[in-house]
């Protein structure tokens, strides 16, 4: 039988320091998860490059499929001071400038394609 004064009630978890004891942000949560997921997944995909054998037919081919997965394995290493960048920005409508805006500012508008084959814009002034 539940007590009336709810002390069988599950407690409330508080929140991190310096959050006065609020619970944490459902949305702030399930960013730090998927985080987490994604430095796990990243640890994995390392481990497979680590794993992998090195077999050519010949031994410079050897050696240079080596150098390439050491360089694979490096790039896949975690640094966990830096943020992870999954490649995609999303800009909201009229932040992104036209030409001609670009010429009126002084400056130049374009884009340069991206790794997934989209276009990113590229603002430059006369200065830089």
């Amino acid at each position: 039988m539940p007590s009336p004064s709810g002390t069988d009630a599950a407690p409330v978890r508080p929140g991190p320091p310096g959050s006065g004891g609020k619970p944490p942000d459902p949305v702030l949560t399930a960013e730090r998860d998927y985080l987490r997921q994604s430095r796990e997944y990243l640890r994995l995909m390392r481990e497979n490059v680590l794993g992998l054998r090195a077999m050519a037919g010949d031994r410079v081919s050897e050696e240079y499929l080596k150098a390439d997965l050491y360089r694979r394995a490096e790039v896949l290493r975690d640094i966990p001071d830096a943020p992870l960048f999954f490649g995609r920005l999303d800009y909201a409508e009229g932040s992104v400038w036209s030409d001609q805006e670009a010429e009126e500012a002084g400056g130049q508008a374009g884009t340069a394609a991206g790794q997934s084959g989209g276009y990113l814009p590229v603002f430059t002034t006369a200065a830089g």
